[in-house]
């Protein structure tokens, strides 16, 4: 008989992805009849060989290589898609909503990007808990109904504080469907390859922004900036679609404790007085008293919503998380990092519409390249970061992306350029990017118990979403309202052109400075722990999971 098979053998074969199957020989004479072969035993049981694997002969350990669920994964990532894609569409089709409602000042046009990233923001945890408690599927079919209303109100809303509360509206839906789409995937995909799935789901994402610009172009050039909002409802009923029958659902727990909803609404109050001190410290003054006040309000109510979180049973914010190094530091990044990113989308928009006068679907297809990028490696970023580390990556990605944002500093002028000057920049913004958000979203839920995935997605996406909304406030501070039309196009240029240099000067120094946060990630595992792992067990020996070098 060949040897009995060991220990190990055993447990991998009843433990995670990458099952092993251990049969023996029967003894008998020495003349014996060829050894089945594992897809004639399969077939033999009326199962065939669904897994693929090759036909090897029992008494052998095969491998099966694990893989991310196929259908799973187009149902989540469509609404990844869903989301970003309508983020880039907005910053592409923004210049025409501009000349829609060319009486409303920048700073008030600027809500319909920062009512919806405050809502995202104060209500990604909450929303992370409410799928924690009734159910991750519910949860993400709740967002997707809802935000895909929301873009039809966009769409066909008549006036700007119309407009500006249908973006809460899809606030509200993406809050809802995003920390319970992450959760679902860690949920279905095997526990060695839980970094590759996190950062192939940004890349999805990541392929929205991608194609948001220049589908939306086109579609802004045909029928206006409107027809960009109506076709939400579309792509919403494509991810509805792919998600029947794919996805699990996590037992809902009813005597769960609700999320503070109170504290939910003394950070986005916070939150919103601050994004409109800023935003307004251009055209009412940095020192008048609507700033200071609306400022020192959003302080306030900042520490309010602190101490309340510390003494509260149920805290909004759990800060005990925070203890995580790699939580900490991931989350750090994706605030500074979000607030570059977001302004560098809506800059370089400004900068090809404004200063090189492009039309909008030239400056949809200008705006691909860096996106596009970003697609393409955001997976291969997720292989290097499993083979050297999430810190070297996530260290290297914003030191890309401020090399970038130098090239635009100092190589764009009023001459344009497509391939000498923009592209360049762009590629090496895209690299940085890519290096960057999937690395960072891998490890704010690398050490974290399986049980809190949704709750930490959601707070490193509300993390991102601040930032994102006090980048566009910066942006809009400094940038101001654009000279009038009627100005001689030369010094209109000439003006536009050097407030966005200044605006590329303060999103190269935030960038660069998420690189910090990169470092600080500390030389973790490259794999999140199994879910469905006790709590607690990782970097226990003889456990699967994590743990902390």
């Amino acid at each position: 008989m060949p040897p009995t098979p060991t220990r190990a053998a055993i447990d991998a074969a009843n433990g995670h992805p990458g099952r092993y199957r251990c049969r023996q020989r029967p003894p008998g004479p020495l003349s014996m009849p060829p050894t089945p072969t594992r897809a004639a035993t399969l077939a033999g049981a009326g199962l065939g060989d669904r897994q693929g694997n090759r036909e090897a002969p029992l008494g052998t350990i095969t491998a099966r290589t694990p893989r991310i669920p196929r259908r799973a994964f187009v149902a989540l990532g469509l609404s990844a898609f869903l989301v970003t894609a309508n983020i880039s569409t907005l910053n592409i089709a923004f210049p025409d909503m501009e000349a829609t409602f060319s009486d409303t000042p920048r700073a008030v046009l600027s809500w319909v990007f920062n009512a919806y990233t405050v809502t995202f923001a104060a209500l990604l945890v909450p929303a992370g808990r409410f799928a924690d408690r009734y159910g991750r599927r519910a949860m993400f079919r709740a967002g997707t109904v809802l935000f895909a209303f929301g873009g039809l109100a966009v769409g066909l809303a008549p006036w700007v504080w119309a407009l500006i509360l249908a973006r809460v509206a899809q606030g509200v839906g993406a809050a809802l469907l995003t920390p319970a789409a992450m959760g679902l995937l860690l949920m279905v995909t095997p526990a060695s390859i839980r970094t590759r799935a996190v950062a192939a789901f940004a890349g999805v994402g990541s392929l929205g922004i991608a194609v948001g610009p220049s589908i939306g172009a086109f579609i802004v050039e045909l029928g206006g900036w409107r027809w960009a909002f109506l076709m939400i409802p579309v792509v919403a009923a494509l991810a509805w679609t792919a998600a029947i029958g794919q996805l699990p659902e996590t037992e809902p727990d009813p005597l769960a404790e609700r999320p503070d909803l109170v504290g939910s609404m003394l950070l986005a109050t916070s939150i919103a007085m601050i994004v409109l001190a800023l935003a307004q410290s251009r055209r009412w003054g940095i020192t008048s008293p609507g700033v200071i006040g609306a400022l020192g309000t959003g302080l306030v109510l900042a520490l309010v919503f602190f101490l309340r979180t510390r003494a509260a049973g149920n805290p909004l914010v759990p800060f005990e998380m925070f203890r995580i190094r790699s939580f900490t530091a991931a989350n750090a990044g994706a605030v500074v990092f979000g607030l570059a990113l977001s302004a560098i989308l809506l800059v370089n928009v400004l900068f090809l519409t404004g200063v090189w006068r492009y039309s909008i679907l030239q400056a949809g297809l200008a705006a691909t390249p860096a996106p596009v990028v970003v697609a393409v490696l955001a997976p291969v970023a997720g292989r290097a970061a499993e083979r050297f580390g999430q810190a070297v990556v996530a260290t290297a990605g914003p030191l890309f992306f401020g090399t970038g944002i130098a090239l635009y500093y100092w190589r764009l002028d009023s001459h344009p350029d497509f391939l000498r000057d923009w592209l360049p920049g762009a590629a090496i913004v895209g690299i940085g990017i890519s290096m960057t958000f999937p690395i960072l979203n891998a490890a704010a839920v690398r050490d974290v118990d399986p049980d809190t995935y949704s709750l930490a997605t959601g707070i490193t996406q509300t993390g991102r979403q601040i930032g994102a909304a006090l980048g566009i406030a910066l942006t809009v501070a400094v940038l101001g309202d654009p000279p009038p039309p009627d100005m001689d196009p030369v010094v209109r240029t000439a003006l536009l052109l050097h407030d966005l240099r200044q605006a590329w000067i303060f999103i190269g120094v935030f960038g660069t400075s998420a690189a910090l946060a990169g470092a600080l990630l500390g030389r973790g595992p490259h794999q999140v722990r199994a879910a469905g792992a006790p709590a607690g067990t990782a970097g226990r020996p003889g456990r699967t999971g994590s743990h902390r070098r």
